[in-house]
């Protein structure tokens, strides 16, 4: 009778929600380049964040009060 090989396959790599859950201490070598090579390609969408909107300018009292009022003046009604 011959005895089986032992396996000298490596083992199936976890995806990393798995990786993030288990121990950091139980990691092997491979297991922790993996997160590297995941947090690498995934540096650009940290880094361009979200679209920002940009701000609207603040309005002046006398601006705020005649939106409130919905008049619209013009300095050229006035001749200015």
């Amino acid at each position: 009778m011959t005895e089986p090989e032992p396996d000298t396959t490596s083992p199936p790599v976890p995806d990393m929600a798995t990786l993030f859950c288990t121990d950091p201490l139980n990691h092997t070598r491979d297991n922790i380049t993996e997160i590297i090579v995941h947090m690498r390609s995934a540096r650009h969408l940290f880094n361009t964040g979200a679209p920002k909107k940009k701000a609207t300018p603040k309005l002046t009292v006398k601006e705020t009060a005649t939106k409130k009022l919905g008049l619209k003046l013009d300095l050229g009604d006035i001749g200015l």
